[in-house]
């Protein structure tokens, strides 16, 4: 493709005044209870998982919201240190119960919290970054799905991943609200991963996914590479927890 018909320029190439993007992983433990009770969910529902591609995605969006759900708690603390520097943060989550979590919490902790949710209003919308990108809120929480792409938000230069989507795609974008034209600092992502649990395996195949990413097009992803890692991980758990390969 590249010698006939394809002409790549990476974005670091175009846009040279670009500060450095960083990615860290911060890598959390559930506690006792919430470990138990993704284990239970893991162990009884792998069998099923195997039977059926519907059933496969129910296991794993269970799987996924459960965790979510157990790293809200350490999310809103994470995220209640990082204020206390003063910088702006933006915030990613997937599930409407944790990002609705997060955002209660912090605005109960005195924190302005602006948001771009699914169903939003464009005025609401507008309004939010506005207030964001102006520096009268300094957090802002945004949806994985809703918000990943087509916003500015160069205020901040630190983004935190609460949860995890399955296409590296969908993270590359979701980091560039903050690393595009405009942004003096350099960006650091931060990805919230629980250790031994299915986060950690996708957390581990996106970043290799990325780097076959990187040999086709700079941060666009094929719509099979998301099946990819879903197929990845599914076969791990049912391996794992099912006692059999897929």
């Amino acid at each position: 493709m590249r010698r006939k018909c394809m002409v790549r320029r990476l974005k670091s190439d175009v846009l040279t005044e670009l500060p450095d993007k960083i990615r860290a992983p911060q890598f959390l433990a559930l506690t006792t209870s919430a470990m138990n009770r993704y284990l239970k969910l893991a162990r009884e529902g792998a069998e099923k998982a195997a039977e059926s591609r519907a059933e496969a995605l129910v296991y794993l969006n269970a799987l996924r919201t459960a965790i979510g759900k157990a790293k809200t708690d350490q999310a809103i603390e994470w995220a209640e240190d990082f204020l206390e520097t003063g910088k702006s943060l933006i915030i990613f989550a997937d599930a409407i119960d944790v990002q609705h979590a997060i955002i209660n919490a912090l605005t109960e902790k005195g924190h302005y919290v602006t948001r771009i949710l699914g169903g939003q209003k464009d005025a609401v919308t507008d309004k939010n970054k506005e207030d964001f990108q102006s520096g009268k809120s300094k957090v802002i929480v945004l949806s994985l799905r809703a918000a990943r792409e087509g916003h500015t938000l160069t205020a901040a230069s630190d983004v935190l991943f609460v949860e995890l989507g399955w296409n590296p795609g969908t993270h590359n974008q979701a980091e560039d609200r903050a690393h595009r034209i405009g942004q003096k600092e350099s960006v650091t992502a931060w990805y919230l991963v629980a250790q031994d649990t299915i986060d950690e395996w996708t957390h581990e195949l996106i970043e290799a996914k990325r780097k076959v990413v990187n040999a086709v097009s700079d941060g666009i992803m094929a719509d099979d590479e998301s099946e990819s890692v879903f197929n990845d991980v599914l076969e791990r758990a049912i391996g794992t927890y099912g006692g059999r390969k897929f």
